[in-house]
């Protein structure tokens, strides 16, 4: 699939809210789960190559991407576990392979604490080690009203080059772009500070307690140029998961998808064929 082609076309309605999602190829199920603040959109050249032997299943969180943002969302981690859970009942999937990226790996662990369903879980530039809750971010949660109500191009260009420097080689506008659009406007700029709002040590400390309770094989990636997660932090999350390895890919940023899709899907799908 093109990127320019990339379109969830399915939706499933829980409630108030709307999950945008798709599938694509046939075989074992893999579902995959984007972080913040991106979306389905960073898995879009990992995807088509993993669904050439398998079903992969992506979907936007609750407030991101296509999916609808509404005030009153509980947009972290809990919230998206919850979400995820009702998605894999929706699909009617009873033991997916799952792979997890930044928050989405939190996200993963929660919802495999509360319902433990998958075989094998790959988490990926994972932000589950404290500290996860940066100083900028505690700055913006203790000023959160200014930030909801910045102009839009200031908040624009603040946005701009918090994605741009997620990627370790330089980011194409049309990928920015793809990133930013759904955070625009003053509903995606009030979802956007919704969950940077709701961003806790209390969630991130129970996140990290349930990666300790994962028993089924598990794989963790990052990059060795990324920004935003020290690497190190896979050595960190290694220790706390009994049955896991640590793979780094050269050259990949936190959206280490963007930087070596391809080196990133054949680690994916070497660890997914394993029985």
């Amino acid at each position: 699939m093109h990127m320019s082609a990339w379109c969830l076309s399915r939706r499933a309605a829980f409630g108030e809210d709307e999950i945008a999602w798709d599938r694509f190829g046939e075989g074992p199920p893999l579902v995959l789960v984007h972080g913040f603040p991106s979306n389905s959109f960073v898995w879009r050249d990992v995807a088509p190559r993993l669904a050439e032997s398998r079903t992969v299943y992506v979907f936007d969180m609750m407030g991101f991407g296509a999916s609808s943002q509404r005030e009153g969302q509980d947009m972290f981690i809990r919230g998206q576990a919850r979400v995820l859970n009702r998605l894999l009942d929706h699909w009617g999937l009873d033991r997916p392979e799952i792979a997890g990226h930044d928050i989405g790996a939190a996200v993963v662990a929660m919802a495999h604490a509360a319902s433990p369903r998958f075989r094998r879980i790959a988490l990926l530039s994972a932000a589950i080690v404290r500290p996860c809750v940066t100083e900028n971010t505690r700055h913006v949660q203790s000023h959160i009203e200014a930030y909801r109500t910045m102009p839009p191009a200031l908040y624009q260009g603040i946005l701009t080059i918090q994605i741009r420097s997620a990627d370790f080689r330089p980011m194409p506008d049309t990928v920015v772009e793809a990133y930013r659009k759904p955070w625009t406007g003053a509903a995606g700029q009030a979802a956007y500070y919704r969950f940077v709002g709701q961003m806790s040590d209390v969630q991130m400390a129970q996140a990290e307690e349930a990666v300790t309770g994962i028993e089924v094989p598990t794989l963790i990636l990052w990059g060795t140029e990324d920004s935003w997660t020290a690497p190190e932090r896979g050595d960190a999350l290694e220790r706390l998961i009994p049955d896991s390895h640590q793979t780094r890919v050269a050259g990949g940023g936190h959206f280490v998808m963007d930087d070596e899709p391809v080196a990133v899907a054949d680690a994916l799908d070497r660890f997914f064929v394993e029985t």
